[in-house]
């Protein structure tokens, strides 16, 4: 997948989305966000403002939230559901060679 530089995207590509988070969590959240390279803005008495320009962001994103504000059962429960899934070879085998 092409991964575009934040300055070659239009406009109009782009996604603000706006967070109601508590202030402490916001904060955390939006250190981890400026680390993974998505812009985000966040000031006193304001919600925390994510620009989304991919698909992928969304996940990286929904991720940090969870990741944060998600109790330490329902985090440890995902994790062992990813653990245990199962793929088979055909799900890494491209299409075309199948």
């Amino acid at each position: 997948m092409k991964r575009f530089k934040r300055d070659q995207i239009c406009p109009s590509t782009c996604k603000s989305i706006a967070i109601n988070i508590d202030r402490i969590n916001a904060w955390t959240v939006f250190f981890r966000l400026q680390q993974l390279g998505i812009d985000c803005h966040y000031g006193q008495n304001k919600p925390l403002v994510v620009e989304i320009i991919s698909p992928s962001e969304v996940l990286q994103v929904w991720s940090v939230i969870q990741q944060i504000t998600a109790s330490r059962h329902d985090n440890l429960s995902r994790l062992e559901r990813c653990w245990k899934a199962e793929l088979s070879i055909s799900d890494l085998t491209p299409a075309h060679e199948v």
